[in-house]
């Protein structure tokens, strides 16, 4: 006997009382399992919300749950006294059908982490983040407690891993420098320079701020080369208003 098929002799072995005590332990459990899904993105600094992956699991849990046990209990599948009846009929309903309307209603609680920030897409990861955390929610309120412990693990590791390769790519990756004033419309120039040349910009990190300059860094992607990014450079140079650092280019490895 597996470690879930003990949970449910527990649950019987409870004489009615079960039932809470499994919607109690698997809400804490999805709670406690989404809480450290969350934490990853916190400690990275995004802007996300703790407490709403930690509700949207415990939502999810309860959800799956009256989808498993309500309507079996209701309907007789079920004695919670005693265990499954021996009813030898097909049942009349399908239990996977709010997890598939979780699945759907996930499509626009993600769509509302995700912004379009400079030059990149930013919010993606907490979107998926917060679909994860309603599936870690579901996979509880079934009662797949190892499995879910398991996939919460896979998870973090996965978003550690991806982390460190995505900052060895940054790193790794070239970059320009360049000074302009305060008021200089940086972004729409680097932009119009970009889709005229038919070039791609990964991001503008600013480097300081001072009382009428502003120093910026203008990371490309990884795959410029030395060539590529001295031309980008040159783009660079032909607009008024635009000091480009004599620094040395990052080249890719």
């Amino acid at each position: 006997m597996n470690f879930d098929d003990q949970i449910l002799k527990w649950v019987y072995s409870l004489h009615g009382y079960g039932i809470i005590f499994y919607v109690l332990l698997t809400a804490a459990l999805s709670a406690v399992l989404s809480f450290a899904v969350a934490m990853e993105r916190q400690l990275r600094g995004k802007s996300i919300s703790i407490k709403t992956h930690v509700l949207l699991s415990v939502g999810c849990s309860l959800l799956m749950t009256i989808s498993i046990w309500a309507i079996r209990i209701a309907d007789g599948s079920i004695d919670i006294m005693s265990g499954p009846a021996s009813i030898s009929r097909e049942l009349s309903y399908d239990t996977s059908r709010i997890a598939a309307a979780v699945v759907t209603g996930m499509g626009f609680l993600g769509a509302g982490a995700i912004i379009k920030d400079k030059f990149t897409v930013r919010g993606l990861s907490t979107a998926a983040t917060l679909w994860i955390s309603a599936a870690i929610g579901l996979a509880c309120g079934s009662g797949f407690i190892l499995e879910s412990v398991a996939l919460t693990a896979l998870v973090i590791l996965i978003l550690i891993a991806v982390n460190a390769a995505n900052k060895f790519m940054i790193r790794k990756s070239p970059c320009v420098t360049v000074s302009v004033t305060n008021d200089f419309p940086l972004i729409k120039t680097v932009n119009d320079i970009a889709l005229e040349n038919n070039l791609t910009v990964r991001d503008i990190d600013i480097i300081s701020v001072e009382e009428t300059m502003t120093t910026a860094r203008i990371i490309l992607p990884y795959h410029f080369s030395k060539t590529k990014t001295e031309y980008f450079k040159n783009q660079l140079r032909r607009i008024d208003g635009i000091i480009v650092e004599n620094k040395k280019v990052r080249k890719t490895v």
